[in-house]
């Protein structure tokens, strides 16, 4: 089933850590903003949804893609590539959230086009509050 305009931002997240997904869900939450989180597990599940593979019709575009970078069968920056690949999904603002502070994965990721990189233990106030940014109604430009 489609979702329709439903007056929520839609946002994927793209975890493979139930903790780090609860956690983060929370966090939004408390925002006050009206979002609905979907969520996947790996890179696959997520383009399954995107792209409505296996017997599933598509999700709307979500505005946001949070995306960890380490995860099981297909790690963040596959994603990315794949999901750059789709000139459809190419207004979808991405942020990554992940345990890695490798210079290479934020080198990759940022010639993906993302909107932000972001350390968990360390700059989840600051990922929180570019989320708010992005979360916060704009008039259209």
């Amino acid at each position: 089933m489609e979702i329709k305009n439903d007056g929520f931002t839609h946002i994927l997240l793209i975890d493979d850590d139930e903790v780090d997904v609860m956690f983060v869900q929370r966090e939004l939450k408390k925002l006050n903003i009206p979002v609905f989180i979907h969520v996947a597990k790996d890179g696959v599940e997520a383009l399954h949804k995107l792209k409505g593979q296996e017997n599933e019709m598509p999700l709307i575009n979500p505005e946001i893609i949070i995306l960890d970078l380490m995860m099981p069968k297909m790690n963040g920056i596959e994603f990315l590539e794949e999901l750059r690949e789709h000139s459809q999904f190419d207004k979808i603002k991405v942020l990554v959230l992940t345990t890695s502070n490798n210079e290479r994965d934020k080198i990759a990721t940022k010639k993906l086009n993302i909107n932000g990189y972001f350390i968990k233990d360390r700059q989840f106030e600051d990922f929180i509050f570019r989320c708010k940014t992005l979360l916060q109604p704009q008039s259209s430009l």
